[in-house]
């Protein structure tokens, strides 16, 4: 199966890094957060970008690798940008579901983790 436009332009923003495998990142990701939430995050992570969540490091900035991409071919980007919307706006529903309310949305992958976990922003 072929990966969607937008899976595959997020992976070109992490492809010097390493998949660190999905337990380890699980341990990084979630450490002193409750393991059931930190699996069902990190489970919609991986369905709604695309990418293994191995790749994802604690300290990524969300509004950089999350970032528009950019134009390049019209026809590829309106795919890849849709699709990335549609994920994102997933993340979104499923956290106000769960009731998450923060002064200010999460800057990094860890603060998202910790968002989802009901903990407190530092």
């Amino acid at each position: 199966m072929t990966p969607r436009a937008s899976t595959q332009r997020l992976l070109l923003r992490l492809k010097d890094r390493t998949d660190v495998g999905r337990e380890r990142a699980l341990a990084q990701l979630g450490s002193g957060l409750p393991l059931p939430d930190v699996t069902e995050l990190a489970d919609l992570l991986e369905i709604e970008l695309g990418i293994p969540i191995g790749l994802l490091r604690g300290d990524d900035r969300l509004d950089v690798l999350l970032a528009p991409f950019p134009l390049g071919n019209p026809f590829t980007w309106l795919w890849a940008e849709a699709a990335l919307e549609d994920g994102l706006s997933e993340i979104n529903h499923r956290l106000k579901r769960r009731r998450v309310a923060r002064d200010r949305a999460p800057q990094t992958v860890h603060e998202l983790f910790e968002a989802w976990c009901g903990q407190p922003a530092a």
